[in-house]
């Protein structure tokens, strides 16, 4: 999803993708851990789709206010 497409989301939509990548991160986590990982760079991916996601509800609050 590019960072357009995620502005353009309601503030629920975004918690809703925030906690999927959360969830992604986790069980990936996991999956490292044992060895299991398939593309380990997914990692780092998710991490910075979090702060993405993170900057532009910051945003978004601060605009509101």
């Amino acid at each position: 999803m590019t960072l357009e497409e995620v502005r353009n989301l309601s503030p629920e939509a975004i918690a809703a993708q925030e906690d999927l990548l959360r969830k992604e991160r986790f069980n990936l986590r996991f999956r490292k851990a044992m060895g299991e990982v398939e593309n380990p760079m997914r990692l780092r991916a998710i991490r910075r789709e979090l702060a993405q996601i993170k900057t532009i509800q910051n945003e978004k609050i601060r605009a509101r206010a």
